[in-house]
């Protein structure tokens, strides 16, 4: 035995000269491989396990919201049956008052729409009132050279407006409306519509191309041109209130 260790410290004899170390070595291999086939199939078996309690787990679960679906389908079928016979006769009653609504609103929706209609009518027709008018107003225009246009809706004659006074704006004013509207007219008439008068109100559109003519000829104001015309307004109506006393 000291002879095989002495071999074994020098190197003379190596561990596979001697069958018993042989024998050491395989078990030591065997035993290693045997605890590593152990280890991995131990792995295997709690992993399979592990997969069966969560799958076991799963399925509790669905059986547990399973049931709590059940349970509160039910209660809502409970509670819509107990609230059918007492809501039906309110519901039934909201249902009438709502297609009487409708029908009432259908009712109007006719009627303005036959209004709509009516108006649209009248608005064509109007249209062509206009249209002509306008035609007539422009073959007047060129058909008769004598007359004068001041503004845009006013036409006078060439020989009225030569006797009109330039010397003074005032005066050529006074003497512009009484070609315009007449002396008589004038008397009856204001400027704007008062409340509590049975005068007439001057046409507006002749008004402003009066008052636009005279300002822009004379290069006055407006408002001077305004107070002008009211002035001939009032002295027109004293006239002949003076005429009826004499």
């Amino acid at each position: 035995m000291e002879l095989l260790i002495d071999g074994l410290v020098d190197g003379s004899i190596t561990s596979e000269e001697i069958p018993v170390l042989q024998d050491v070595e395989g078990l030591k291999k065997r035993s290693r491989t045997h605890v590593q086939e152990e280890a991995v199939s131990e792995t295997v078996e709690l992993q399979q396990s592990k997969r069966q309690k969560l799958a076991a787990i799963k399925r509790c679960r669905n059986l547990k919201e399973q049931i709590i679906l059940s349970k509160v389908k039910e209660n809502i079928l409970g509670h819509s049956e107990v609230k059918t016979c007492s809501t039906c006769s309110s519901l039934n009653l909201e249902l009438t008052v709502l297609k009487k609504q409708a029908t009432e609103l259908a009712g109007e929706l006719q009627s303005k729409t036959e209004a709509v209609e009516y108006y649209k009518m009248k608005y064509r027709d109007l249209k062509k009132k206009y249209k002509l008018s306008k035609k007539n107003k422009e073959k007047v225009e060129t058909e008769n050279p004598n007359l004068v246009k001041i503004g845009q809706h006013l036409h006078i004659d060439k020989r009225r407006l030569a006797l009109c006074r330039v010397t003074d704006f005032s005066k050529y004013t006074c003497d512009l409306m009484d070609v315009v509207f007449g002396r008589e007219n004038l008397a009856t008439s204001v400027l704007r519509g008062i409340k509590g008068t049975s005068k007439k109100v001057l046409d507006p559109n002749y008004v402003s191309d009066i008052q636009g003519h005279v300002a822009c000829k004379f290069n006055v104001n407006v408002s001077l041109v305004r107070a002008t015309m009211r002035n001939k307004l009032n002295s027109a109506s004293k006239a002949v209130k003076c005429e009826k006393m004499q």
